[in-house]
């Protein structure tokens, strides 16, 4: 189920960056998400409403930004409007060239889809592999890639000194770092001016006194569709005050989130309770609704019922079968694939 909700919020991870880019500004009349926020189908139909006005927008702002740049660089190139644009780095212009590659994978895919092939032969033609053709052919438009979230160093406990000598004055990157191993910073000189690095080119400086008087610009906090999902099962007194404050936000963003987050909830609920029949009037609500990940699911826990109905309501359970062929496979791989059955029986059994 939270796989179903990750590829989900996956396919929408446009929304999720923008949520957190928001998450710190104030908060007026929305309500914060719960997880026993009530789906009507008023709401369904109002979250749909807004997604078809959000893609018209969206397509009209397209439209007219594309249609200004290729008015401005026609100027340019016949000397009457003159454009000074940053060169690219080399990093950048690779990058533009892999999104260009990707780009031509994914409309190649949906043409070939548009001819009516199928998924196996459509990553058999094109050599990709069949779940980033189904990612493909299941996503509204062509899948950027998700910012990677920024993961925590040793060098988080010292940002705070690190910004109070840089609003001082002192930017050099090689002082700053014998200033920190001075206080206990066991990192390379790399980390620090990397990091510092990121300073450099956020704000733009000021001449004299003020020149950097506004100080850094604290990085901004990503999440992952993966952290998001379990950010949306988690209590909310679980959750910091950053966090509630992206998931307030997040409905604003994905209006069907609440919708998704609902319907994990209450299948979730039901499992503990061992109620067959709201699992029924589960399946009939997800069946239903628009979210074409949940409605996949349900689509095969009907034709799996029978199994899905003896697991809510029997107390038995394969978990711990699960477990143990998990923990064997991991010894497996931990050797490379080449352990034969004797050397696994030596490591399996002394460990149980």
């Amino acid at each position: 189920m939270t796989d179903s909700l990750e590829r989900f919020l996956a396919h929408n991870h446009t929304h999720l960056r923008q949520a957190a880019q928001t998450a710190d500004s104030p908060v007026t009349a929305d309500s914060p998400v719960t997880a026993d926020s009530p789906v009507t189908v008023e709401a369904t139909e109002a979250t749909e409403a807004t997604e078809a006005t959000e893609a018209t927008e969206t397509a009209e702002a397209a439209e007219a930004t594309e249609t200004a740049e290729t008015a401005e660089a026609a100027e340019a190139v016949e000397g009457m409007c003159p454009v000074s644009r940053r060169p690219l780095t080399r990093k950048e212009r690779e990058e533009q060239e892999r999104r260009a590659r990707r780009v031509a994978r994914y409309e190649e895919v949906m043409a070939l889809r548009a001819q009516g092939q199928g998924i196996r032969a459509i990553a058999r033609l094109t050599g990709l592999n069949k779940r980033t053709v189904q990612r493909y052919v299941e996503a509204d438009g062509f899948p950027e890639r998700q910012p990677r979230a920024r993961r925590h160093t040793q060098l988080d406990r010292f940002i705070p000194y690190l910004q109070e000598r840089w609003e001082a004055g002192c930017h050099n990157a090689k002082h700053l770092w014998h200033d920190l191993r001075a206080r206990g910073f066991t990192g390379g000189y790399t980390t620090v001016s990397d990091y510092l690095r990121t300073w450099r080119a956020s704000p733009a400086r000021h001449a004299g006194s003020q020149r950097h008087a506004a100080g850094p610009q604290p990085p901004l906090t990503t999440y992952t569709a993966r952290q998001t999902v379990w950010l949306l099962v988690r209590p909310i007194a679980d959750l910091t005050p950053a966090e509630q404050a992206y998931l307030t936000r997040l409905p604003q963003a994905c209006p069907l989130v609440t919708l998704a987050q609902a319907l994990v909830q209450d299948f979730r609920t039901l499992v503990r309770e061992h109620d067959v029949d709201e699992l029924y009037a589960w399946l009939r609500r997800a069946e239903a609704c628009p979210i074409p990940e949940l409605r996949r699911v349900a689509k095969g826990m009907w034709l799996d019922r029978r199994a899905i109905e003896a697991a809510v309501t029997l107390e038995w359970s394969n978990g711990q079968v699960e477990g143990q062929v998990n923990r064997l496979k991991v010894l497996k791989k931990g050797m490379y694939g080449r352990a034969k059955l004797d050397l696994l029986r030596q490591r399996v059994l002394p460990a149980a």
